[in-house]
Order: C-alpha cells, then structure tokens, then sequence
C-alpha cells in the first residue's frame, strides 16, 4: 500500500470515529480526560495550516499533521449538529402523532414504535416523556405537562 492510500484510511476512520465518539459516555469520558492535550493539539494543528498556506514551502507531510485532529474534531461537531436536528424533527413529529392519539382516544399510548435514539416514556394517561441523546452527555426531554423541550447535562 502505498503513504497516500494510508492516509486517507488513517483519515477515514478519525472521521468515522469523530461521528460516533459524542453518543457514547464513555468515550466521551475518555475525551475529557485528554481534553487540554487534545485543545492544545487543534491549535497547533491550526497555526501550523495558517502558517503554511502562507508559506512557499508547503509540504504535504505539514498539511497532514493538522489534518488529523481538524477532521477528528470537525466530525464531531458535525454529527452533534446533524444529529441534534435530526432527533429534534423526529420527536416533534411524535409528539404531534401523540398528541392527535391523546385528542382522538383521551390517553397517551402506553408505547410507541420509537425511531432509533429516541426513548418515550408515558404512564398511559395523564402524561409523557420524550428523550434523545443530543451527544457529549446531553440528553434533551420534552415532557407533555410542561409542552417544552430541557436541556439535562452529565451533572444534572
């Protein structure tokens, strides 16, 4: 194999990691834990891109340092991102499916046929819970008495 092809696997799977690491505590745990090292290492990794865009003398060996950890950070925040919307649209549009039931029947559903990361919790008459993982230990519910979304961190 040769150094290009390894480095785009290399890079492959940062970005698949990157996409991932946010939904699982305890990777995320694992990334706090090196959190300054790893803030420390994007910076560099930025400096050294901005430096050598400038420079005359850019190598390819400099632009693969930095691209690394800005691929491994970018996947981040892009799946938290996309994610974050995605989960949002889908439980609202539960929410209203919910809802026309409560308007129709007069009770919540005691289940439904849940999308994949969100969980719906009810007590079949009075009220329910709709929750998703908005990643990094971010849990995001919607309860029905209140009709408002809450944010709940890993310290709440």
């Amino acid at each position: 194999m040769n150094s290009d092809f390894k480095r785009r696997l290399l890079l492959l799977f940062l970005f698949l990691l990157g996409l991932i690491v946010p939904f699982f505590s305890e990777l995320v745990l694992f990334e706090i834990f090196f959190l300054i090292p790893l803030l420390l290492l994007l910076v560099a990794s930025i400096i050294i891109s901005v430096v050598s865009f400038f420079s005359k003398k850019m190598k390819e060996e400099k632009v693969f340092i930095v691209l690394p950890v800005c691929v491994f950070i970018g996947a981040q925040i892009f799946s938290v991102t996309v994610a974050s919307n995605y989960f949002r649209a889908k439980s609202n549009l539960e929410i209203i499916k919910i809802e026309n039931h409560f308007n129709r029947f007069g009770n919540y559903p005691a289940a439904i046929s849940e999308p994949l990361g969100i969980h719906y919790f009810s007590d079949g008459k009075s009220e329910f819970e709709i929750e998703y993982s908005r990643g990094f230990l971010v849990r995001e519910i919607y309860t029905s008495s209140e009709k408002k979304w809450e944010s709940f961190g890993w310290n709440d």
